[in-house]
């Protein structure tokens, strides 16, 4: 693996990162391994801006906490039955 490779496995898989310029908008679907309790990343480069992202498991799903500069709106797909917390500062 190099960095890039693992970068790019936790980026659009795990954290679920799916930006469309030609949608124009920032599409947002995590799928961490069962393992994980948490996860951040930060200034993440999407499309015309930035991304961080905070992921935490809670009692009866998750949490997100998204920080967005780009100009495209950001939507979050969950698993069924998945329960989300979303937080957008």
């Amino acid at each position: 693996w190099t960095a890039y490779g693992a970068m790019v496995t936790v980026v659009r898989h795990f954290f679920g990162i799916q930006p469309s310029a030609s949608e124009g908008k920032i599409v947002i679907a995590p799928r961490m391994p069962e393992k994980w309790g948490r996860g951040r990343l930060t200034n993440v480069r999407v499309l015309d801006g930035m991304l961080n992202i905070e992921y935490e498991k809670t009692g009866d799903g998750i949490r997100l906490t998204i920080h967005n500069t780009t100009s495209y709106p950001v939507s979050v797909e969950l698993k069924p039955g998945e329960k989300a917390e979303t937080v957008f500062l």
